[in-house]
């Protein structure tokens, strides 16, 4: 186990888009891969990481966990595969609002995808949806409805997308392909 300084650490490994920007934090813990980033006595931050063999950089490589309240999140998670977002069980990112609305965002190697329902989801802690849209490999697109649907209260805005093209549902495939 070794203690870093916040400019240790990123002397070190890199500032691995994490720390660069939050100045309240003192000093980062590494074990083996896993490193907890703190602010004064709280965790900020834990995560793993590891070496790019092609570039040598320290990358994120696993789970990402931020603790600490920042900006508009309570907490927020998210999942790396040689620092690029993705996760193929759940999710890459979930985020709990400070309005304690919660976002889910499944990424497939860094781009917004899911197959057969929607990629991003922000919903409220009761679990009613407020706003999902579908995506498949970083484009707005769905074959069989709207890609983009937003509840307000009793109302419910629709927008129709085929890769990453809005169109009218009333326009056939064919028409969309000319």
């Amino acid at each position: 186990m070794t203690k870093y300084t916040r400019g240790e650490f990123i002397a070190e490994y890199g500032e691995l888009n994490l720390i660069w920007g939050y100045e309240d934090i003192t000093h980062v813990v590494v074990e083996g891969v896993k490193a907890t980033v703190y602010a004064d006595t709280e965790i900020f931050s834990v995560f793993s990481m590891a070496q790019c063999p092609s570039t040598g950089k320290w990358v994120l490589h696993g789970k990402y966990k931020m603790y600490k309240h920042t900006g508009d999140y309570k907490h927020r998670t998210s999942y790396y595969v040689m620092g690029t977002l993705h996760r193929e069980d759940g999710p890459a990112l979930r985020a709990v609002f400070n309005n304690n609305m919660i976002e889910h965002m499944y990424y497939n190697m860094g781009e917004l995808h899911r197959e057969g329902a929607p990629a991003h989801i922000i919903m409220r802690s009761n679990g009613e949806i407020i706003e999902e849209k579908y995506y498949i490999n970083g484009e707005c697109h769905r074959e069989d409805g709207p890609a983009v649907t937003l509840f307000y209260g009793d109302k419910i805005s629709k927008q129709w997308y085929h890769h990453g093209e809005p169109y009218e549902p009333n326009l056939t495939k064919r028409a969309l392909c000319q």
